[in-house]
């Protein structure tokens, strides 16, 4: 699935997104920000760069978001947007701790 993503998130997933994508790397956007700086600076224009982290974005995802997301985007809901949700729905969890496996429990949010 993630093979067959990569071509249409290409064009819909912002350049300056370059983590998790072929061909982009999370170090582009440090030169990216650089020559943001130094043009801001350079044409005497006030800004301000604001560097943010979503920690654990991706364990807090709305499901429901994301197909409806999908969909809006263009994605056939009966090819890939149907193939995420049958791999997302019943997923469960468990959590290792100091060699210890907890029972499953249900994963109603993020991605499995």
């Amino acid at each position: 699935m993630a093979h067959r993503l990569q071509r249409p998130l290409e064009y819909l997933i912002d350049v300056t997104q370059s983590a998790f994508l072929r061909g982009r790397d999370i170090s582009d956007n440090i030169p990216y920000h650089l020559g943001l700086t130094a043009r801001l600076k350079e044409l005497g224009l006030p800004g301000w760069l604001l560097h943010s982290d979503f920690i654990k974005g991706y364990d807090t995802v709305n499901r429901g978001w994301l197909l409806k997301t999908m969909s809006a985007m263009g994605f056939n809901s009966a090819g890939i947007t149907r193939w995420c949700d049958i791999l997302m729905n019943g997923s469960s969890t468990r959590v290792c701790l100091d060699g210890f496996f907890t029972t499953y429990f249900p994963n109603t949010s993020g991605f499995p």
